[in-house]
């Protein structure tokens, strides 16, 4: 990825450097935060490395041609409602004939009383373990000279992303984060039980939003109001299918070849909500709608620009009486059969039509007049960013 850490251990006290590049702005940023922490033993422990002194002997085994012992931990506490959750450490390593200990694989499983065996899982695999003496030079950083930016943190999944998962049981930042989320987005639960389910999707989701937000991308990621949600209760929301168009589309005005110098020529950065051309982020609901989110959109953007006024469109109109051109309501749909009912028939503004409801309700177009129309819809050529960018530029925001 694209962040760095150190850890350096000097007078019994532990520091931690991490380093990454946040590329999310007009110009990569170097950012840099330093953690001081004390003489704990969890701290003075090396990376990457469960307590071993917790753990037990278990038996020899014979791994290829590797003598290999198993040593086990497990930890039973209690958890909200009387649930019981029992991590189960189990650690394979083997000895060099120096008497050198070389760990091999360490993995934990999960039980809940609630959720069942392994609702939780990880696997530690020591790919390559050896011993050498580092240049000491190296873990001299100079913070002001390597970083745009520094600071403190007392994140320490930031400057030690790995140490969650070495931990005896569960990171209690889990608790706290599930309190705040239930908070933040006015949750109530059923019962316990869905309670549990939640939160251990909401940790996983967690986790997987800190390990992409340490790849340097040119965006950053966080958590939102599906974070606790199963895959198949996302699924609903993903509300498009490929399907023939009914009405051939145009096809993109600039052949291939000349895409590439098309697109160098246009600015470094352009964001169409900057000029006013985009109205403010709808919620769905449970509804598959979102094909007909996209075309509103797009067609608010490709009016604006004519225009230079923003009016909101009503996506309600396009779920309601879209169906004879292919329109499923609230069941994926191409979006093509989208542009081809606001061609023949128009939108009518928002503010004119029935609320959004998350429901296909009757169609009311031949009572609420349209407000704009189109006289044709563009496919942009397949699978080119510099085609994606040419028509962003100079037409409106497009449907992806």
């Amino acid at each position: 990825g694209a962040t760095r850490t150190y850890r350096t251990v000097q007078g019994g006290r532990v520091q931690r450097i991490v380093m990454s590049y946040d590329r999310t702005g007009e110009k990569d940023v170097r950012r840099c935060s330093t953690m001081q922490s004390s003489q704990i033993p969890l701290d003075l422990m090396p990376p990457v490395l469960p307590q071993m002194e917790l753990f037990s002997f278990h038996s020899l085994l014979q791994m290829g041609d590797t003598p290999t012992e198993r040593w086990k931990h497990t930890v039973t506490s209690s958890g909200p409602n009387g649930e019981q959750i029992t991590h189960n450490h189990d650690m394979l390593l083997t000895r060099l004939s120096n008497a050198t200990t070389v760990p091999l694989l360490y993995e934990v499983s999960v039980d809940s009383s609630v959720l069942g065996k392994d609702c939780d899982r990880y696997l530690h695999r020591y790919l390559l373990v050896q011993e050498f003496l580092p240049d000491a030079n190296r873990f001299n950083v100079d913070i002001n000279s390597e970083c745009d930016t520094t600071g403190e943190t007392w994140d320490m999944a930031a400057v030690d992303p790995m140490r969650e998962f070495t931990l005896p049981q569960q990171d209690p930042k889990y608790d706290e984060l599930f309190e705040e989320y239930t908070v933040e987005y006015e949750r109530k639960y059923v019962d316990h039980v869905e309670a549990a389910i939640r939160k251990n999707l909401l940790t996983q989701t967690s986790r997987f939003v800190s390990a992409g937000n340490r790849e340097g991308a040119s965006f950053e990621m966080g958590l939102n109001f599906l974070s606790d949600r199963l895959q198949a209760e996302v699924e609903v929301l993903l509300g498009v299918t490929e399907d023939a168009e009914h009405t051939p589309s145009e096809s993109f005005p600039h052949p291939r070849r000349e895409l590439r110098d098309l697109a160098d020529s246009l600015p470094d950065q352009f964001d169409w909500r900057e000029e006013g051309g985009v109205s403010a982020v709808k919620h769905q609901d449970s509804c598959s709608s979102c094909w007909a989110f996209a075309v509103t959109g797009a067609v608010e953007g490709a009016l604006f620009r004519r225009t230079r006024r923003l009016v909101p469109l009503s996506t309600q109109c396009l779920v309601d009486c879209a169906k004879p051109y292919g329109g499923n309501g609230c069941k994926p749909t191409w979006p093509s059969h989208a542009y081809d009912y606001v061609q023949d028939r128009g939108l009518p503004a928002e503010k004119e039509y029935i609320p959004y409801l998350g429901k296909v309700l009757e169609c009311q177009d031949k009572i609420v007049k349209p407000v704009t129309q189109i006289s044709a819809h563009v496919n942009v050529t397949q699978h080119s960013v510099p085609a994606l960018k040419i028509a962003i530029r100079e037409h409106a925001p497009s449907v992806v």
